[in-house]
């Protein structure tokens, strides 16, 4: 019993000071036992507030669906990370950025809490000048199973190869985008929605690009 004090930095990738990134967001934080797979019975809560700003991006997603991650980046301005929050129980957000200009706006399930979720279209851009609203995402569901198998020339399983599927349709204004690793089979399997052509590409260390 005591009291346990660190900092939480931003620029640790390694630690949990990624989580200050996030503006307008609550984390609760606990041991965990890696050998016995128990976590502890004291909880810590880290609450992380926006930041005041003139300028700022907020919508809302078609359902309501939340926690899933926005994350904006100016098209003109260098910075580290991007401004990033987490949708609300009602599927609302709001992100303060820190001027005006032209920003790259997307949304998607980061946390990898929805298994058959995706955000359609993913991205947007907006010209924020004050306190932009309205920029909402419509949230679909994924409705087909794909799976199979990643093997080299000798028919042995490739571990850890990724898989991608995308199809792109701007007249339609359609995007959807999956992925998935393979395991140490070699297996694979992720969500993708049916009636459509994807283009598929695989990548794995050691080996060329398909």
């Amino acid at each position: 019993i005591g009291i346990i004090e660190f900092m939480l930095d931003a620029q640790d990738d390694d630690g949990p000071g990624f989580l200050t990134l996030f503006q307008h967001t609550s984390w609760h934080l606990t041991s965990f036992d890696p050998y016995t797979a128990d976590f502890g019975h004291s909880t810590a809560t880290l609450n992380v507030h926006g930041f005041e700003s003139d300028f700022s991006i907020s919508g809302q997603t078609d359902p309501p669906i939340p926690h899933m991650m926005v994350f904006a980046f100016s098209d003109s301005i260098e910075t580290e990370f991007p401004h990033f929050t987490l949708t609300q129980e009602d599927g609302s957000y709001h992100v303060a950025v820190e001027s005006s200009g032209s920003y790259f706006i997307g949304m998607d399930d980061g946390l990898d809490i929805y298994e058959n979720l995706y955000v359609n279209p993913p991205f947007q851009f907006v010209d924020v000048y004050d306190h932009v609203s309205g920029i909402d995402f419509e949230i679909m569901e994924y409705n087909t199973m794909v799976y199979g198998h990643v093997t080299n020339p000798e028919g042995d399983g490739i571990h850890d190869a990724e898989v991608y599927f995308n199809y792109h349709d701007d007249y339609e204004n359609v995007h959807i985008e999956s992925d998935a690793w393979t395991d140490e089979n070699g297996y694979y399997e992720l969500w993708l929605q049916s009636g459509y052509e994807y283009e598929v590409h695989v990548w794995a260390y050691g080996y060329n690009d398909h």
